[in-house]
């Protein structure tokens, strides 16, 4: 959501003082991490933001950032989903954020599927309210669904998070990463012996720099 603010911004969906508190919470969440209650608290202002919001409009305006959002996906990443492709494996994006933006994203990126928060609509517009809100047990359960009525297995399945909300999926599959982890999760991921991995790009952002260097600094 937060590449899409400074769009969000030009059409009057939200204002410079939105748009100033989402830039510092993306760093706060690159710096620390955050915990699920801080999550579903962020979820939560951002789901009452929308209220009001056109349904069309706003999924129109994904349509047209959907490319400049898609660059923003670590090349490590695309890389490691192609492999599971190659085996004949389906990859699916899991995220608290919006199924209208993950959707859509997950598509562009060649992947098979999404799973994500989903927002309430009355007459074409966000309520500002949650449908549902996939994170921390939420999520790990939402996945468990899909297994079960997809039929996979879930020891051998893997997933992938560098968020310490996400542990209970880790330990949900037979096959967890930790990727550019927070400090809770690389702690996490040192007690269960589970692999860490460091995905980089060529277009860190400014924040997203400091944040390396601040992690690196703290091992």
């Amino acid at each position: 959501m937060l590449a899409l603010a400074p769009t969000l911004r030009s059409h009057g969906l939200i204002g410079w003082g939105s748009l100033a508190r989402a830039t510092l919470w993306h760093a706060i969440y690159l710096v620390r991490g955050v915990s699920s209650r801080e999550l579903s608290q962020v979820a939560d202002q951002t789901f009452r933001l929308m209220r009001g919001w056109p349904v069309e409009e706003f999924r129109g305006l994904i349509a047209e950032q959907i490319e400049p959002l898609a660059a923003l996906a670590f090349p490590d990443a695309i890389t490691r989903m192609r492999a599971h492709q190659s085996r004949g494996e389906r990859t699916i994006v899991v995220s608290s954020s919006l199924i209208d933006l993950v959707g859509p994203l997950a598509e562009r990126l060649g992947l098979d599927g999404a799973i994500a928060s989903q927002a309430k609509i009355e007459a074409g517009r966000y309520t500002g309210r949650a449908e549902t809100f996939l994170h921390g047990t939420a999520k790990a359960e939402a996945v468990r669904g899909y297994c079960a009525e997809h039929g996979f297995d879930l020891a051998d399945s893997s997933a992938y998070t560098d968020s310490r909300s996400d542990i209970e999926l880790l330990q949900a599959v037979g096959h967890p990463f930790a990727v550019n982890p927070d400090r809770a999760l690389r702690k996490a991921a040192a007690e269960h012996g589970w692999p860490v991995l460091r995905f980089t790009s060529s277009k860190l952002s400014l924040a997203e720099a400091e944040a390396a260097l601040l992690l690196d600094l703290d091992e």
